[in-house]
């Protein structure tokens, strides 16, 4: 669970670095609503993640070592 947690951290630390330029150049809401999204990105797959079997729109995903 612990590594799943570290993963969601850096999915999102990934997608604020290719969102980056957008992310400077935002208002205010843009940028609360872009980390409201890649935080629920993150959260699906750590849900996909702890619940292998479950169907999720990352269910397509490669699933870590550590969920095989």
């Amino acid at each position: 669970m612990i590594v799943n947690f570290v993963e969601a951290a850096a999915f999102i630390a990934a997608l604020c670095a290719l969102q980056w330029n957008e992310w400077k150049r935002a208002n205010r809401p843009t940028q609360v609503a872009m980390i409201a999204m890649m935080t629920m990105a993150a959260g699906a797959w750590v849900v996909s993640n702890v619940f292998p079997n479950v169907h999720t729109s990352f269910a397509w995903l490669p699933k870590p070592f550590h969920v095989r």
